[in-house]
């Protein structure tokens, strides 16, 4: 697992807000309630930026994830690249996204199924091909199989020699040293990651990177992490 231009301090048995400098223990403690302790500190960490601290910092991940995944990709083949529309707060990697889409990379955007308690891509060619869907969050309106994600990965990934690679940049609330990731406790991205071979970018202002969250060897864990500092 990478950190891309990201320095973390190593605090043994603690916990480190790379923000504000806090520190608290993690350990000997029921992880669901761990987790959702992490989730509100996190929140109210990313609320604490400026709007202009988030522009600034988001324009730094976007730059750092295109060299990160430009040198996933020494052969150049075609991305099919797994993104999200930012929510309030989060990290928006649009201008990236953009530059991704001008260079030829297939683009897919998340549907939520909460029924199924699962999660679809669906291929967009502009982004104002979403609308607001599940919870609020920008979603594709046109959802034909031939968009769905399944039908290129099942096409194009299937065999070793494939000239494609797939590439998910993930947003989250905390993330550790290791690549450990907490989003939002649906566990929708653990479960495609688990049936899906992709390349697993986590993407998060500095002040969201603790050093350990302790998260069990089953866990889904990043390829890298990118970061603003």
């Amino acid at each position: 697992m990478t950190f891309i231009n990201f320095h973390i301090a190593f605090c043994g048995n603690l916990n480190m807000c790379h923000k504000c400098g806090m520190f608290f223990y993690l350990e000997e403690v029921d992880m669901e309630v761990t987790a959702a302790v992490i989730r509100k500190r996190m929140k109210a960490v990313r609320a604490g930026y400026s709007e202009g601290e988030r522009k600034k910092m988001s324009a730094s991940i976007c730059r750092k994830l295109m060299e990160a995944i430009s040198d996933c990709n020494p052969e150049r083949k075609k991305i099919l690249l797994l993104t999200y529309y930012p929510m309030k707060f989060e990290v928006d990697v649009r201008p990236a996204v953009r530059d991704f889409m001008k260079s030829g990379a297939l683009v897919f955007y998340p549907v939520t199924f909460l029924k199924l308690h699962e999660i679809r891509f669906y291929r967009v060619d502009e982004t104002d091909e979403l609308k607001s869907g599940c919870m609020g969050i920008m979603e594709p309106e046109k959802r034909e199989d031939g968009r769905n994600f399944q039908t290129y990965y099942d096409k194009y990934l299937s065999e070793k020699s494939s000239d494609f690679i797939a590439v998910s940049i993930t947003p989250g609330l905390a993330f550790d040293r290791d690549g450990g990731r907490i989003g939002y406790g649906g566990g929708f991205y653990d479960r495609f990651f688990a049936e899906h071979k992709v390349i697993k970018a986590g993407v998060a202002f500095h002040g969201q990177i603790l050093d350990d969250l302790h998260l069990e060897e089953h866990d889904v864990r990043m390829d890298m992490v990118v970061t603003d500092e």
